[in-house]
C-alpha cells in the first residue's frame, strides 16, 4: 500500500480507514487473512471518491457486504475492501415498493417489511448476509427468491465510476447467481412486495427460519452452502450419500447436521477449508460423476 494513496484517503476519505485489516473479523467462517486497506465509505458520495481514487492510484478494490459467502485466503487481499454498511444502510419505501441499501442486512430488512406489513420477503428469514450479496447471489429456498421480488438494481461501475440503474429483468438472474460483472457495485435495490399483516409476516418468518434451523448448523462458523444443487438434484444429499458429513481437514469438518455446510470447528484456516472443498468434490465425482460447482466466492492469497 503506497504512501500516495494513504495520503490519498486521508483527503478524500470521510468514512474509517484500518490497514493491515484481518479479514477474519469481516466473514461467517471467521477466516482470511490481512487486507491492505479496509474502509467504510460514509455515503455514497464518499464511496464514488474511494473508487476513483483507487483507480487512478491502480489499487484493486473488493466490495464485501456481510462477509456470510465468502472464502478469503489466509494471505489476505492486497488491495482495498470497502464495506458498505455505512454508505448503504438506508431504507425507504412508496406503498408497496420499498428502495434497500445493499449494506442492510437481510434479518433487518425481512424485520422492517414485518413492521410496516409487508409480505414477500418471508422466504428469506434465517438466510444470513446483506441485501446486496443476496441479490448477487440470488438467494433463496424453496419457498421463493430474491429474484421474485426485485424489480431494480442501482450501481456504480468500478471502471467508470458511472452510476448505473438496472430493472430486474436486465440482471440475469439464475439459480444462485446473476449475470452482474464484478465491477458492478450494487448500492440499493428496489422491491416488490405486498400488503399483509404483522402477524401474517412474522409467523412465516418464524416457520421458515424454524424449519432453516432444523436442517442446518446456523450457530456454527460457515459460509452457509459451499456448492451449488446441480440441475434435479441436491448437493447436500449426493455429499452425504458419498460418505462425506464428518470429513475434516485441520479445523475444517463437513457439518454432520447439513453435508453441503462446512464448519470451522475451531482455528480453521481457509486452506483447511479449500483443501476440504477438493476432498468433498473428488468423492462426490468418484461416487456419482457429478462435479460439484461452488456456490460460495473464494478469494483473496492462498
Amino acid at each position: 500500500m503506497t504512501s500516495p494513496f494513504k495520503q490519498g484517503l486521508d483527503k478524500v476519505c470521510k468514512g474509517r480507514v484500518r490497514f493491515n485489516e484481518p479479514l477474519s473479523r469481516h466473514t461467517s467462517f471467521g477466516i482470511g487473512g490481512p487486507c491492505d486497506a479496509f474502509i467504510y465509505p460514509a455515503d455514497l458520495e464518499d464511496l464514488q471518491k474511494v473508487l476513483a481514487l483507487c483507480k487512478e492510484q491502480e489499487v484493486p478494490v473488493f466490495v464485501i457486504g456481510n462477509g456470510t459467502n465468502l472464502l478469503v485466503g489466509d494471505g489476505g487481499i492486497r488491495g482495498a475492501v470497502l464495506k458498505l454498511s455505512q454508505a448503504c444502510f438506508q431504507i425507504e419505501s412508496s406503498g408497496e415498493l420499498v428502495s434497500v441499501g445493499a449494506g442492510v442486512g437481510l434479518a433487518r430488512f425481512l424485520w422492517w417489511c414485518a413492521r410496516q406489513g409487508l409480505g414477500g420477503m418471508e422466504f428469506a428469514s434465517g438466510i444470513p448476509g446483506s441485501v446486496g450479496g443476496a441479490i448477487r447471489g440470488n438467494a433463496g429456498t424453496l419457498k421463493g427468491e430474491i429474484s421474485d421480488r426485485v424489480m431494480q438494481v442501482e450501481g456504480i461501475d468500478l471502471e467508470s465510476g458511472e452510476s448505473l440503474c438496472l430493472n430486474g429483468d436486465k440482471v440475469g438472474f439464475a439459480y444462485r447467481k446473476t449475470d452482474l460483472p464484478s465491477s458492478f457495485i450494487i448500492t440499493k435495490a428496489t422491491f416488490q412486495l405486498y400488503r399483509d399483516s404483522l402477524e401474517n409476516v412474522k409467523l412465516r418468518m418464524d416457520e421458515y427460519f424454524l424449519i432453516r434451523k432444523r436442517s442446518q448448523p446456523l450457530d456454527e462458523r460457515s459460509a452457509g452452502c459451499i456448492f451449488r444443487n446441480p440441475e434435479g438434484s441436491s448437493a447436500g444429499q449426493l455429499i452425504d450419500e458419498a460418505g462425506c458429513k464428518g470429513m475434516s481437514r485441520g479445523g475444517a469438518v463437513v457439518s454432520s447436521l447439513h453435508a453441503n455446510f462446512i464448519i470451522n470447528r475451531g482455528g480453521a484456516t481457509a486452506s483447511d477449508v479449500l483443501m476440504l472443498i477438493k476432498d468433498v468434490k473428488k468423492r462426490v465425482r468418484d461416487r456419482t460423476g457429478v462435479n460439484l460447482e461452488l456456490e460460495i466466492e473464494v478469494i483473496g492469497e492462498f
